[in-house]
């Protein structure tokens, strides 16, 4: 965000529906500083009270108020004097997608690792192909550049214009939300394919969800982009200049060992793993092609890079084995 507002200078920035709680550092907040204007609308206070520099806060729902906000721009003629800025304005936002696009490739790949970008490219250009589907995420703003129609590499799949698919937000702040969300999405559009993109992390908060998919048939495609972490918890700990940043070992927040395929089939869901990029856009088909053609969730565990920041390792775990073991040790 801090570089869109140094490069667009904007008069105004709207936050809809956000909770701004910083990285951690003092200057987190500064960016709203740079707009004449900042206005928050959110369904909740806590999508207002830590938005800086506040002109004016609505608190309603953010849907019918961005309606009514178009509606009122679309009711009154642009003046001119507003085309050279809006024409630069596009052409500097155009810029800065194709320099995160070239930053993204630039990305190398790594045996038996998918590079998360290479998941939600596939994924979106696979929903396409079957004329649009729904996605249920677990973060509340989704970066333009995984949205239908602004996918990596063009703006038309096979022919047809790309921006069919939607993203949908979770609606609280639990972990592992997507995975019951999805089943609620599923049975409000039927018609749809649908998919839950549900980090490991989250899905250990709310794994008996794919029992509930599986018991009532409900045809879902779980796809579990596994960094192996509480990659979020691993971010906010190298933020900070502790012990783990300091010497590199980040304990407590690794999840090696453990196989949402696995789970998924203690509770009757088939699954499969997919660590090789090759084999991603047969994979995420085959997936579809079971839940929607034989009406039943699915799985699939897609192995991305371990999710800690960069240099970091994985302590030691604790395990109470090796400490009641020491300390008979020492008694005997």
């Amino acid at each position: 965000m801090d570089q869109v507002v140094d490069v667009l200078q904007p008069d105004l920035i709207v936050c809809i529906g956000i909770h701004h709680r910083g990285g951690g550092r003092p200057g987190d907040f500064d960016v709203f500083s740079k707009a004449r204007q900042v206005i928050a609308i959110g369904s909740d206070i806590e999508h207002i009270k830590n938005i800086p520099y506040l002109s004016m806060a609505i608190l309603a729902d953010e849907c019918r108020t961005f309606e009514r906000l178009l509606e009122l721009a679309s009711s009154h003629s642009t003046p001119n004097h507003f085309d050279g800025r809006r024409a630069w304005v596009i052409e500097q936002a155009a810029a800065l997608h194709v320099q995160r696009i070239n930053e993204v490739w630039r990305t190398e790949t790594q045996p038996n690792q998918i590079r998360s970008w290479i998941v939600a490219e596939t994924l979106d250009t696979a929903l396409e192909r079957r004329g649009g589907g729904l996605v249920m995420l677990e973060q509340y703003a989704v970066p333009w550049d995984t949205v239908g129609g602004y996918t990596f590499s063009s703006d038309t799949v096979d022919g047809a214009d790309a921006g069919r698919n939607r993203y949908i937000r979770a609606a609280g702040g639990s972990e592992g939300y997507g995975v019951g969300g999805a089943v609620g999405l599923k049975l409000a559009a039927p018609e749809k394919p649908v998919v839950g993109l549900v980090g490991d992390g989250s899905l250990l908060y709310a794994e008996s969800g794919l029992w509930t998919a599986a018991h009532h048939g409900v045809p879902v495609l779980y796809i579990i982009p596994n960094n192996q972490s509480y990659g979020a918890v691993a971010s906010s700990f190298g933020s900070v200049d502790g012990v783990m940043k300091e010497t590199g070992e980040y304990a407590g927040v690794v999840l090696d060992g453990i196989d949402p395929v696995k789970l998924a089939e203690g509770v009757g869901i088939e699954g499969m793993h997919v660590q090789e990029e090759s084999r991603l856009a047969a994979a995420i088909e085959h997936g579809l092609n079971v839940v929607e053609r034989q009406n039943r969730p699915f799985l699939l565990n897609i192995r991305l890079p371990l999710g800690l920041p960069e240099g970091g390792r994985a302590a030691a775990q604790f395990r109470l084995a090796d400490i009641i073991s020491k300390t008979q040790g020492r008694a005997a």
